[in-house]
């Protein structure tokens, strides 16, 4: 929260999923009018590495994919949201989802994060 230049995300946690509201703003643009698709990443990201310290768990994310749906305008808000999707040996399966106000769906990941050897 005190990186000017951050996402500054605000996390909000159910006991199950991961939420977020983020208002993306011309900084975060790569063509006019629509985040950087490495802006987007970075929200999917930050919700799936952040949901195992929510659970109470040491697992780091190990790895992530984005799948891009729609473009995604700047200057509204943005809702991101992340969870378990299954247990593995060493730690966790997540998905997350960045929605707009209308809750149409415009980006997905899927990640996995493992506990420390």
């Amino acid at each position: 929260m005190d990186n000017p230049i951050g996402l500054n995300l605000d996390f909000e946690f159910d006991g199950n999923e991961l939420r977020a509201r983020f208002i993306p703003q011309e900084d975060h643009q790569g063509y006019p009018g629509t985040v950087h698709g490495g802006i987007i990443s970075s929200l999917l990201y930050e919700l799936m590495a952040n949901v195992p310290h929510h659970i109470g768990d040491k697992a780091v994310l190990r790895n992530s994919a984005v799948e891009f749906l729609r473009p995604t305008p700047v200057g509204v808000p943005l809702f991101v949201s992340a969870k378990v999707a299954g247990i593995t040996e060493r730690g966790f399966r997540l998905t997350a989802n960045l929605l707009d106000e209308s809750g149409r769906l415009l980006a997905s990941a899927t990640g996995e994060a493992v506990r420390p050897r």
